[in-house]
């Protein structure tokens, strides 16, 4: 039997944990919709633009269905149709295909309580699906890889704040203004979330008594995030080794474990490029731990120095990242920029390796650069930059990376259910820390993904257990943002149920058109947006 394409189970994936949400939302309007006696004409997964319909089935009173455009969904109940101010001929349709439900049976009939009630159980269904999800991830128990299980410090990069603050490798975060550190992925996220060029103070663990440093975190042009230098301790693996290469020769194997170099402990990957870069000698000593044996050794191999150009990162000719704080000519470029000619001259994107390989150090490398554009509003453009090449040792063949063995997490019996109600707070918190942050510009919309993110990171998921939690993650997002009080989501319906008890009367139908339209409008210009930055993120800029 042939495989299935990896393609085809990505989206497979997709659909389902689009599905699953979307179903549990409009199951939470219906069942309480249902449960106070409103007639509900439509429940249908996706919608039917223009009657065009996948599936459907009638029941006692309701059509299911599933419709051509998987965007959503909707629960379609009597009285609850809002129609222009002046549409007659809207309005006697509507009076037809009413005629036979009883009014104490159209939603806007009854009390609103219960309408406040109807509209909110979309998104509490949503939240609750997260948490008992998570109860449920608690029970069965997820992989999360092992060195983001404790707040150790592994490598702090040089000139940024936590090095001025005097932050080593091997120290253990407690603390953070005030607040406890659990493991890295809590670290990562109560770091992202203050406010660069303020104070901080970090309570650290490591050589010597327990010691407290203020570090003042710094946020660069296209990160949109704090940061202070710093990545987690963790094994140094060997990942990927070329056979022929000087370290192979020596008695390097893949899964190895780098202890140190020429005397200098390693406690993450990113220390390996800061020494390399910093070394000038003739030998590199490497003193090697190999899991499978449980033995440890060492031996040499000859250094060997490679040209590259400081701050810039290329590959394939595409530059993927630059140093935030590079200064010059680097400073000028961009991620997804793309080399066009080098001295003038045309290159193919696969030379450019090749061409800043052979070139000496102290020499300058005219290149120009093709930035895309976005349509007539930001027409394509070419950049020209000379470049100084540098030289830093490496060592040819080899690719390491962090010890890549997961640890099992995982809470037995009863205890589940505490870890996994916890797990959901969490998550729900974070959700809220994220809105602050946006809404007070100390995150920036690069953090934010939509449609094209999620597709993406539901095609990295591997088993049920992960699957589970990116769908429980998704879920509580969508709960929260549905009550965002906003016309058009259930959160701007709810806001006009409060108006309505306030004023105790309904607002006025030209007034909660008018709103909602604007709503739409909204959200139309926030999808397209975060789907633009999905799109370009995905293609590398």
């Amino acid at each position: 039997m042939p495989a299935i394409p990896p393609a085809i189970i990505n989206i497979a994936k997709f659909v389902v944990l689009l599905g699953i949400l979307i179903f549990v939302h409009e199951l939470g309007h219906f069942l309480l919709a249902r449960r106070f006696g409103v007639y509900v004409k439509k429940f249908y997964l996706g919608f039917d633009i223009g009657g065009l319909k996948i599936f459907r089935f009638r029941g006692k009173e309701t059509e299911y269905g599933i419709g051509i455009l998987p965007l959503g969904g909707y629960v379609k109940m009597a009285g609850q149709e809002d129609l222009p101010p002046g549409d007659e001929e809207g309005r006697k349709k509507l009076e037809e295909e009413n005629k036979d439900i009883p009014p104490d049976r159209r939603f806007d009939k009854k009390p609103l309580h219960q309408r406040a009630a109807i509209v909110a159980a979309g998104p509490v269904m949503n939240l609750l699906l997260g948490v008992g999800l998570f109860v449920l991830i608690a029970r069965i128990g997820i992989r999360t890889p092992g060195y983001l299980t404790e707040p150790r410090v592994g490598w702090v990069e040089e000139g940024m704040p936590a090095e001025r603050a005097g932050i080593r490798p091997g120290d253990l975060v407690r603390e953070i203004a005030g607040r406890p550190v659990g493991d890295w992925e809590d670290l990562r996220r109560k770091l992202r979330a203050t406010r660069a060029g303020e104070e901080l103070e970090m309570v650290l663990e490591g050589e010597g008594p327990t010691r407290t440093v203020a570090v003042v975190p710094e946020r660069f042009p296209g990160i949109g995030y704090s940061q202070i230098g710093i990545s987690p301790a963790g094994k140094v693996t060997v990942w990927g080794l070329q056979t022929d290469s000087p370290a192979a020769r020596a008695g390097l194997r893949t899964g190895d474990i780098l202890v140190s170099l020429n005397g200098e402990d390693l406690l993450a990957p990113a220390a390996v490029g800061d020494f390399l870069k910093e070394f000038s000698g003739e030998l590199l000593n490497l003193e090697i731990f190999r899991p499978e044996t449980g033995e440890q050794f060492s031996f040499s191999v000859p250094a060997e120095y490679s040209p590259y150009i400081p701050g810039l990162y290329l590959e394939g000719g595409q530059v993927t990242a630059v140093d935030p704080r590079a200064e010059g000519a680097v400073g000028k470029l961009k991620k997804g920029d793309r080399v066009v000619e080098i001295g003038g001259r045309p290159v193919d994107p696969e030379e450019v390796a090749g061409r800043i390989a052979s070139a000496s150090q102290g020499e300058e490398m005219v290149m120009t650069f093709h930035r895309s554009g976005w349509f007539v509003l930001k027409p394509a453009s070419r950049i020209t930059v000379g470049l100084e090449v540098s030289s830093r040792a490496v060592l040819p063949g080899v690719t390491i990376t962090y010890d890549p063995e997961p640890v099992l997490i995982r809470y037995y019996g009863l205890a589940a259910i505490p870890a996994g109600l916890r797990m959901g707070v969490e998550r729900a918190g974070e959700v809220l820390e994220v809105f602050y942050l946006l809404v007070t510009g100390r995150l920036g919309g690069a953090a934010v993904g939509g449609p094209v993110m999620i597709f993406q990171v539901t095609s990295y998921v591997r088993g049920l257990s992960e699957f589970l939690a990116l769908l429980a993650l998704i879920s509580v997002n969508l709960g929260l943002i549905n009550l965002v009080p906003l016309p058009v989501l259930d959160g701007g319906h709810l806001l006009f149920f409060g108006v309505e008890g306030i004023i105790r009367r309904p607002l006025p139908p030209r007034v909660t058109l008018a709103a909602q339209q604007v709503g739409l409008a909204v959200i139309a210009v926030l999808i397209l947006l975060i789907t633009y930055k999905d799109v370009l993120r995905l293609l590398g800029y």
